[in-house]
């Protein structure tokens, strides 16, 4: 069972590495 806390710590973690995948492709 996914809790809310898992799917959170998975935005969270998302949003942690966006901004250096763009970087890298910009």
């Amino acid at each position: 069972v996914e809790t809310i806390l898992e799917s959170l710590d998975s935005v969270l973690g998302a949003a942690w590495y966006f901004p250096y995948v763009l970087l890298g492709v910009g």
